[in-house]
C-alpha cells in the first residue's frame, strides 16, 4: 500500500469505544477469513480489540463471499495455466518468475493470488515443473479445501448463532428512499459500491434504535480519506480507520507488519 497516514490513536480508540454498533466492512470480512490475506492480522486485531455488537448488510457480506469465490476460481485457473504453461528459468528466480506470470495473465486478480501463490509455495513450485497429473489432482484439491474454510467460516458468522447481524432491510437501490444523501455522497464516492455500503449502514441506523453507528473499514482510499466530507452528509455514522489503528498499535509496541 501507499505511505501511512498519521494516526491520531487516542481519537481512533475513542471513536472504537464510544459506538456500540460497528458496522463491518467487506474488507475485514474478508481479512479475517482468509489467513493468507494481507489484512488478516489487522482484521484479527480489530475483532480482538473489544466486544461491540457486529452488524453488516446483505450487501456487503455478499460481496465478501463473492470476492473469495472469485478468488478461489482465479486460483485454480492460474494452477492449470502453471503447470501446464509456465516455463522454468534460474531456479533462484522461480518464485518472482511465477508473480510475473501471474501479473501478465491475470492481472484482475494479481494481488491475491499471488499472496496465495506465497502461502502455498511448495504447491506452486511443484506445478511450475509440470508433475504427474496424481500430483495436480491432489493441489488441485488442496486449493479447493483452502479456499472451502473461509466461506464456510462467512456463512457461520451469519447464521443465528453467528456473532454478526445481518441487516436485510436496506434498499436495493436508496435513491428514492434517501435522494438528498445519495445525490450528496455521489459528488463523494467515485465508487458507487462504496456509496450504497454507507447507505446500508445509514438505512439500519434510520430504522432502529440505536443513536449512532461506526463503519469499521480497511479502506483508506475511499473510506479514509474522505472521511470528513463523508461524515458531514450522514452526520450519524462515522467511520474507523482500522489499519490506521492497527498500524499505528504496531509501531507503538515496537513491531511492523510488513503485509500492511
Amino acid at each position: 500500500m501507499g505511505q501511512s497516514r498519521r494516526v491520531d490513536t487516542e481519537k481512533e480508540l475513542s471513536r472504537f469505544e464510544t459506538h456500540d454498533q460497528h458496522f463491518i466492512d467487506a474488507n475485514l470480512l474478508i481479512g479475517l477469513s482468509v489467513e493468507w490475506d494481507s489484512h488478516n492480522s489487522a482484521s484479527s486485531y480489530y475483532f480482538d480489540a473489544g466486544s461491540p455488537e457486529y452488524v453488516t448488510s446483505e450487501r456487503v457480506h455478499g460481496e465478501a463471499r463473492r470476492v473469495v469465490e472469485k478468488c478461489r476460481r482465479g486460483t485454480l485457473q492460474v494452477a492449470e495455466r502453471v503447470a501446464e504453461d509456465f516455463e522454468v528459468g534460474e531456479e533462484y528466480r522461480l518464485m518472482n518468475d511465477l508473480e510475473s506470470f501471474v501479473n501478465k495473465h491475470f492481472d484482475d486478480l494479481g494481488s491475491p493470488i499471488k499472496r496465495y501463490i506465497t502461502y502455498r509455495k511448495e504447491a506452486f513450485q511443484t506445478l511450475a515443473r509440470h508433475p504427474r497429473d496424481r500430483d495436480r489432482k491432489r493441489i488441485r484439491n488442496q486449493i479447493s479445501e483452502d479456499f472451502k474454510t473461509p466461506l464456510a467460516f462467512l456463512l457461520k458468522l451469519k447464521s443465528e448463532n453467528g456473532v454478526l447481524e445481518i441487516w436485510a432491510q436496506a434498499p436495493v437501490d436508496h435513491s428514492p428512499v434517501y435522494p438528498d444523501l445519495y445525490n450528496s455522497l455521489n459528488q463523494v464516492m467515485t465508487n458507487t459500491a462504496d456509496r450504497d455500503v454507507l447507505l446500508d449502514a445509514y438505512d439500519f441506523l434510520d430504522k432502529t434504535d440505536v443513536d449512532g453507528v461506526l463503519i469499521a473499514t480497511l479502506d483508506q482510499n475511499d473510506f479514509v480519506e474522505d472521511r470528513q466530507t463523508i461524515e458531514a452528509v450522514l452526520e450519524t455514522v462515522k467511520i474507523l480507520d482500522v489499519l490506521g489503528l492497527y498500524r499505528a498499535s504496531n509501531q507503538d509496541n515496537g513491531t511492523i507488519d510488513k503485509n500492511v
